[in-house]
């Protein structure tokens, strides 16, 4: 009798258990799913709360990280969707100038206004707009071949060296056009590393075309240092520096240490150079003391 009777207590204590569970089990699911309708009502920082011995912790784990994961997607899709749209006025805003000087200087050279020295100085300035606009167009195309992750790479093993190089021939003949003294140190042995060549010619090309737009300077070095770890490409000039509250923005887009410098740069250079590098693995520092020098370092892991 004593033993029918603690058989049916057991039995009690495992159906009064199971009731229990059931309701706490039904109770957490109710609160897991007021979290999900949240979520999906655009409130994306709800949790849900579980110790961890709960049943269903396991469960709340992963669908906190995917609600984490989702609401760090929306963020990042917020930031391009306010980039593309800071883009998309800057270019209306930054083409209008060149294009209402383009189509004024025609108009006067179409209707004889200007003749002989003064239609070629006319006409000079045509061809610097026109290239400008064709500068910033690239910058454009390239900026949404980044952002949208259709920029294909194609490695291959170069000597850093001679690539540099062959790049500053065509940036020689511009710094004597424009007076500047220019130094190059570069080793004569190869230093080969691993780099897409288009997106190499891309940086170089953005950091050396920044110093001849912005820099003001009258002299610029560059430099090849290589170690046992790395290669390095150092871009200095002596011209007016950065100041000290934008050295930390100068590689994000659309950023201009001069906000009144409409019209003159799209704020994407050294944005896309950037970008460029830590695709390839690599990366981009600067220092700058203002009215002293400025000096960006393009660094590749061997």
């Amino acid at each position: 009798m004593n033993l029918y009777i603690f058989v049916i207590i057991i039995l009690l204590a495992v159906v009064l258990f199971g009731v229990f569970q059931y309701y706490k089990l039904k109770k957490s699911m109710n609160e897991i799913v007021e979290v999900l309708m949240d979520v999906d009502s655009g409130n994306g920082n709800r949790r849900i709360l579980s110790k961890p011995r709960d049943f269903l912790s396991p469960v709340a784990f992963r669908i906190n990280h995917t609600i984490a994961d989702y609401e760090d997607q929306i963020s990042q899709l917020r930031v391009k969707e306010k980039t593309t749209n800071q883009l998309l006025t800057s270019f209306s805003h930054d083409i209008r100038t060149p294009l209402t000087v383009i189509r004024a200087y025609l108009d006067a050279i179409k209707n004889g206004t200007v003749v002989g020295e003064e239609k070629e100085a006319y006409l000079e300035v045509i061809r610097e707009k026109a290239a400008d606009l064709s500068s910033y167009t690239d910058s454009m195309f390239e900026w949404f071949k980044l952002n949208s992750k259709e920029y294909a790479l194609y490695f291959e093993s170069v000597d850093i060296n001679e690539l540099t190089r062959s790049y500053l021939v065509n940036w020689i003949p511009v710094f004597e056009e424009r007076k500047m003294e220019y130094i190059v140190d570069i080793p004569e042995y190869p230093s080969r590393v691993l780099v897409d060549k288009n997106a190499y010619s891309r940086i170089f090309g953005n950091i050396v075309q920044n110093v001849i737009s912005h820099s003001h300077a009258d002299k610029v070095e560059i430099r090849i240092d290589d170690d046992s770890e790395k290669v390095s490409v150092t871009i200095k000039d002596n011209g007016i520096g950065i100041p000290e509250e934008s050295i930390g923005h100068v590689f994000e887009r659309l950023y201009k240490c001069d906000p009144s410098r409409r019209g003159n740069g799209s704020g994407l250079g050294l944005s896309i150079a950037y970008e460029l590098a830590q695709l390839m693995k690599g990366t981009i520092l600067v220092e700058s003391v203002p009215n002293q020098f400025t000096l960006f370092k393009i660094e590749f892991c061997k």
